[in-house]
């Protein structure tokens, strides 16, 4: 739910701003996907919730004193005003649009808010799946805004929409995932080759560093049976969905969840061993530095003669990185544009 852009956040409030939706101190505005950035506008409503699942962008607006959740399902208002700021996964975008419809008081008004080339395009043609053509819309910095006062809206598209949307089965039923997870729907090249790398241990105890829907761990248990494993992502859905999947596979015992920002310091260490495939995007800009921050990271959390799997693309310059934090770094594959790293403390 992270990647609206800097530029969509800017834009989402100009029909406020402008005057174009009224708002006064009674009423409750709710931001789908939002985040506080410094140039955010001062909404002059009585209450005001924000909705975010990755956590520094979570973190960040908390600090700012911003009443915030990681779930939509935990808000507590109806809200005379919605802002949604979409993401680029369309079937994530067309859910949340249904949650904001569900969300918002008849009468209220929604505003949503994409860039050209994220959605912003396709916002209205997504509202007439609901039912909803009586729109106004303007563009500025490369988005677009639409805007319309909620009444009645297809009931049956939304619940569609949020079925489409939701936690489903996916690699033949072995696990569940959600749009919006970082390759939601299918089993990474990389993660299947790092997985098929694995050595058959023994570890006690471990951890998977951006575990996304969980698929490495399911594999690292299934071949190690640690009595203690820590799964974490920045992604709260992720972290959530992990854990259904570790139970899907009777894994769960001894397993230890974290929703945490994995470039920052981890909140375990002594471990045996870690297994990783480290984003390297933030938005639609490659940075090679979170991955660093990833291998740093788990070189602090492993123990001396700890281990280190990891998978990377092989562009990706990680290499000087490993062998300042490891004192033996061997790679263990390379094809199909990807490399697996062994790194033993």
């Amino acid at each position: 739910m992270h990647n609206a852009s800097s530029d969509v956040l800017k834009v989402i409030a100009m029909p406020l701003e402008k005057g174009l939706i009224a708002v006064d101190s009674q009423q409750h505005a709710l931001f789908i996907n939002g985040s506080y950035f410094p140039a955010y506008p001062d909404i002059a409503c009585g209450s005001f919730e924000a909705v975010q699942a990755f956590k520094p962008l979570y973190t960040s607006s908390k600090e700012m004193g911003w009443d915030i959740q990681p779930d939509i399902d935990n808000t507590r208002y109806e809200a005379d005003v919605t802002l949604i700021a979409l993401p680029k996964n369309q079937i994530e975008a067309v859910g949340l649009i249904a949650h904001g419809l569900l969300k918002t008081k008849a009468g209220g008004h929604v505003c949503i808010a994409a860039g050209s080339k994220g959605g912003g395009n396709r916002i209205v043609k997504n509202l007439k799946r609901f039912g909803i053509e009586d729109v106004q819309q303007e563009t500025a910095n490369r988005c677009r805004v639409v805007w319309f006062t909620r009444g009645d809206y297809d009931e049956e598209a939304v619940k569609d929409a949020l079925e489409e949307s939701g936690i489903q089965s996916i690699a033949d039923g072995q696990f569940v995932s959600q749009p919006g997870i970082y390759g939601w729907n299918k089993i990474d090249k990389g993660s299947a080759l790092l997985a098929a790398c694995l050595p058959e241990g023994p570890f006690a105890n471990g951890a998977d560093i951006g575990c996304g829907y969980g698929y490495l761990s399911v594999e690292a248990l299934q071949k190690w049976g640690c009595t203690s494993w820590h799964y974490a992502d920045a992604d709260f859905r992720a972290v959530e969905i992990c854990g259904q999947n570790l139970e899907k596979h009777s894994l769960n015992s001894g397993t230890h969840p974290h929703w945490i920002d994995c470039t920052q310091k981890l909140p375990f260490s002594g471990l045996d061993v870690i297994v990783m495939n480290p984003p390297f995007h933030e938005g639609q800009k490659g940075d090679p530095e979170i991955g660093n921050a990833f291998i740093r990271n788990a070189s602090n959390a492993l123990k001396n003669k700890g281990e280190l799997w990891m998978v990377a693309n092989n562009h990706l310059p990680y290499e000087r990185v490993l062998k300042a934090e490891f004192r033996q770094v061997e790679k263990r594959a390379e094809e199909q544009g990807f490399k697996v790293y062994r790194c033993v403390k």
